[in-house]
């Protein structure tokens, strides 16, 4: 129980943020080598389960690191997670464990556009050892 509380504390997860941050580079167009990425859809990519329960049972920081941690990722058409950037860093101990759990996770429910998947940027932001 220690141990869940700990975690909990650990790492919140702020869906409103995630969601100010999608709206905010709605409107921005992004390219790969393959394909063009537009970041504006009919229905956007979202996780499969409780996204802040998961990342709060899998992300591992020390209790020295606080703050927000904002990573950007493409979540390609098959759900899969890709071209990690980290936004606003924390600091490489957290970059790399946010990394690693994002790239371990199951795969998303991809964006669609007209009915058919996309591959759709994603900001998430995550809050690290608040109470």
């Amino acid at each position: 129980m220690h141990n869940k509380l700990f975690v909990m504390k650990r790492v919140t997860i702020v869906f409103c943020l995630s969601l100010c941050w999608l709206t905010l580079f709605a409107q921005q167009k992004n390219t790969t080598k393959k394909h063009k990425v537009l970041t504006n859809k009919n229905e956007m990519p979202s996780y499969p389960g409780d996204l802040g329960i998961y990342l709060m049972q899998h992300i591992k920081i020390s209790g020295e690191v606080k703050g927000q941690e904002v990573v950007q990722f493409l979540v390609n058409k098959d759900g899969s997670l890709s071209q990690f950037k980290i936004i606003n860093s924390l600091g490489p101990e957290c970059d790399k464990e946010v990394v690693r759990v994002l790239t371990e996770m199951p795969k998303w429910k991809p964006g669609k556009e007209k009915g058919k998947p996309v591959p759709v940027w994603y900001n998430l932001p995550i809050l690290v050892n608040k109470e």
